[in-house]
């Protein structure tokens, strides 16, 4: 899989760091969850598709949450202040949560389509809205350009299948021991078969650097989200109640510094 730079470029424009040191994400995604949240509370209008964004802005804090929570872990670990069997079984933990929740945010953006007023009955499981939209009376019963972004998604149902084999099927994720890295190393195996190699973030041949891969994926989710919600902006014309909306949490700078790194690759 090529790895898209203008996305990860489009991301280092909506992650910043101010003068405080509070990193922070804004643009499209945070500018229509305001919209929706000051929306619902003054008028209790849209509330199905406030109580989906809000769902969506959960799922991304999680994940935020999770990279934070890994990081944290590794520092204590090289420090030998976390053992090796403690580390391995806490970030493994760490790696399947990321993939379960960022499978559940797509579930959420499908619900968040199907609640849009132009929609007409179409699937609030991402996976099978993806189906869905391929059909020709199906593409044009959601907004055209919501039905073209969806069928741009194919990166998805990579993410989806690394979540379904640890979720439901033989699956499982392994962390290594590798002290004299800077980076997370991980793989995740079904079969006694590597599942995951994207080779501009391999450490080698079998092994994965999680630090690119979660900063890979999560901008890939934060572009999606940039422009499926300016579609559902511009269709709705809500009234925006202040100024630059932001959404801060720690975990956003280690997008920074990651998104930097697959940039120089």
């Amino acid at each position: 899989m090529s790895i898209n730079k203008d996305d990860l470029k489009t991301v280092l424009s909506l992650v910043k760091i101010d003068e405080n040191g509070v990193v922070y994400k804004r643009g499209k995604f945070v500018e229509l969850f305001s919209k929706l949240h000051t929306n619902y509370v003054i008028s209790k209008n849209n509330g199905s598709l406030y109580n989906d964004y809000q769902q969506i802005h959960q799922d991304m804090w999680k994940m935020e949450t999770v990279f934070s929570k890994i990081v944290w872990e590794n520092k204590l670990w090289k420090q030998n202040t976390l053992d090796d069997g403690a580390w391995i079984e806490f970030a493994q933990i760490d790696i399947d949560y990321f993939h379960v929740v960022f499978r559940s945010c797509f579930d959420h953006i499908a619900s968040a389509i199907s609640d849009l007023p132009s929609s007409h009955s179409c699937p609030k499981s991402f996976n099978k809205l993806q189906k869905w939209i391929l059909k020709p009376d199906n593409f044009k019963r959601i907004d055209e350009n919501i039905s073209s972004l969806i069928k741009t998604c194919n990166w998805f149902n990579e993410i989806k299948d690394i979540r379904d084999l640890t979720v439901h099927e033989d699956g499982s994720t392994l962390v290594f021991l590798e002290k004299t890295s800077d980076k997370i190393l991980f793989q995740t195996y079904g079969n006694w078969k590597e599942r995951i190699s994207i080779s501009k973030i391999m450490y080698n041949q079998n092994v994965v650097i999680f630090d690119l891969y979660a900063g890979l994926y999560y901008s890939y989710l934060l572009v999606f989200l940039e422009k499926l919600s300016e579609i559902i902006d511009s269709s709705l014309g809500l009234k925006a109640h202040g100024k630059d909306p932001r959404s801060s949490h720690t975990g956003l700078f280690f997008i920074i510094k990651w998104v930097n790194e697959l940039l120089l690759l």
